[in-house]
């Protein structure tokens, strides 16, 4: 038996909060496009259409939310949320400074991104450790 462990044997609960950078980003981007639909000299009923519609896409289809990320020996993830377990990683996983993007090998055109807002310093160290230590 064992006496120590690395640090890709022990499992891990990651619980990511809403980014505020993400959150940011979906503002700025539905205002310029607001800005840009008032701009376009379009007639006023189709300018307010067109806000009406980023209004609804905005609220709508709002990417910001959190989530909960398992991860246990052996760099093996859950996404229990989402009802997918047991996930494996590909080779296209990259990591950044500020953001890593997880493709899992049971459908490697999905992918799942984590910004470093989401979780603490701490535990954002050590999913990179068990990141670079499984890829």
């Amino acid at each position: 038996m064992r006496d120590s462990s690395s640090v890709s044997d022990k499992a891990c609960l990651l619980r990511l909060k809403p980014s505020r950078w993400l959150f940011g980003w979906w503002v700025l981007l539905h205002m310029i496009l607001g800005f840009t639909a008032l701009m376009a000299n379009l007639p006023n009923v189709l300018a307010g259409v067109a806000i009406a519609g980023l209004g609804l896409n905005f609220w709508r289809l709002y990417p910001v939310r959190g989530s909960l990320l398992v991860i246990s020996g052996r760099a093996r993830f859950a996404l229990p949320l989402e009802c997918r377990f047991d996930l494996g990683l590909c080779n296209t996983t990259r990591i950044g400074s500020f953001w890593i993007e997880l493709v899992f090998s049971d459908c490697p055109n999905s992918r799942f991104l984590v910004l470093k807002d989401q979780i603490e310093e701490l535990k954002w160290r050590r999913l990179c450790l068990i990141l670079r230590e499984g890829v």
